[in-house]
């Protein structure tokens, strides 16, 4: 879950990333991923969202819009490396990559309505 991934990231290196992202985008997801999986020394966990799936599993590419978008559009006065440790160790974050629930796709707006009630708002 993104909640117990985003433990293991300083927002130093959230921050380190996002600086090297202009170098690093021309590499494949998966060269990238195992290079910080190393680096940061990321353990296997037992969370299996995909296996679970009762539906089609969208891409990581949408899966990383819908948190891209829920970053920007809460980000207030903080860092862009701060909101990303934030929204990532939130229960919303978690619920997003349910994908037996509708929530991945859901708009934007509500999203950000989830953020700020600290709750799935029904």
């Amino acid at each position: 879950m993104p909640s117990d991934l985003i433990k293991y990231f300083t927002e130093s290196q959230i921050n380190h990333l996002l600086e090297c992202a202009d170098v690093i985008h021309c590499l494949s997801f998966e060269q990238v991923s195992d290079e910080v999986i190393e680096q940061i020394g990321i353990k296997d966990g037992n969370s299996d969202s995909v296996a679970r799936c009762e539906y089609i599993i969208p891409s990581f590419l949408a899966i990383g819009r819908v948190f891209q978008m829920l970053i920007t559009n809460t980000k207030m006065d903080k860092t862009i490396p701060a909101m990303i440790k934030e929204v990532y160790s939130s229960f919303l974050a978690d619920a997003i990559v349910d994908y037996n629930t509708n929530l991945y796709y859901s708009s934007p707006e509500y999203l950000k309505c989830c953020w700020q009630e600290k709750q799935i708002v029904l």
